[in-house]
């Protein structure tokens, strides 16, 4: 840890990691159960499938977990390596890659971006985590008919991208979720980015300066429509 940190800091990156770890042991937990409960199956001639199936989303929600985890330690134990970043195609990516998760949830995207290519100066993946976990935070907040806005305008020489949520109910964060506002909040702000979080109405904004661009117009790039 960086050793000019003060001691508020210093508890508050230690609460930060005891919370990854504490989302990390839940899918941990649930695989342990499915194994036992596979190899019970097994042994009796019955069907795995269905633990074989649970064990595989487990594992694969603990690796995203400890993925975020592990952003968030070096995000404190390592230099941020600023660069010019088109964010214009990484946040095109982004969304594309984690549109994925709203299938079967009937939760609709509209994301906005800039019509010209947009460049700002920041560490390309800790922009990129800070991106993902935004959006991925956002829809896990969402139930079926919400809306989940991702907007970009220019301002006062920085990029802002915004992340918004239209549900009405309670917007109760997961230990997942906070895992990771903390790692975006830690991305954005090591790399002397900006980072604001509201819980009612959801809405996460990331800003970083803006290195060369044009202010044009949004247009929307996506949208998926809501289902019942």
């Amino acid at each position: 840890m960086n050793p000019n940190c003060t001691r508020e800091e210093q508890d508050a990156f230690c609460a930060d990691v005891a919370e990854g770890l504490h989302a990390l042991a839940q899918p941990l937990t649930i695989l342990r159960s499915a194994i036992l409960l596979m190899a019970a199956a097994k042994e009796n001639g019955a069907d795995c499938a269905r633990y074989m199936n649970l064990s595989a989303a487990q594992i694969e929600r603990a690796c995203r977990l400890f993925s975020s985890l592990q952003g968030l330690m070096a995000s404190r134990l390592t230099e941020a390596e600023p660069e010019a970043i088109d964010m214009t195609k990484l946040l095109a990516r982004v969304i594309e890659e984690r549109s994925h998760a709203l299938d079967g949830r009937g939760v609709g995207l509209a994301a906005d971006q800039m019509t010209m290519r947009t460049t700002v100066v920041g560490d390309l993946q800790r922009t990129e985590q800070a991106l993902s976990a935004a959006l991925e935070t956002a829809v896990s907040v969402s139930s079926a008919g919400d809306v989940v806005k991702v907007d970009s305008s220019i301002s006062d020489g920085f990029l802002e991208c915004t992340f918004e949520s239209t549900s009405r109910q309670d917007n109760s964060l997961k230990s997942s979720d906070r895992l990771n506002l903390s790692l975006t909040k830690a991305n954005m702000l090591s790399q002397r980015g900006r980072y604001e979080f509201t819980q009612e109405p959801f809405r996460i904004s990331l800003a970083l300066p803006v290195h060369a661009s044009v202010v044009t117009d949004s247009e929307t790039i996506c949208c998926t429509a809501c289902t019942d």
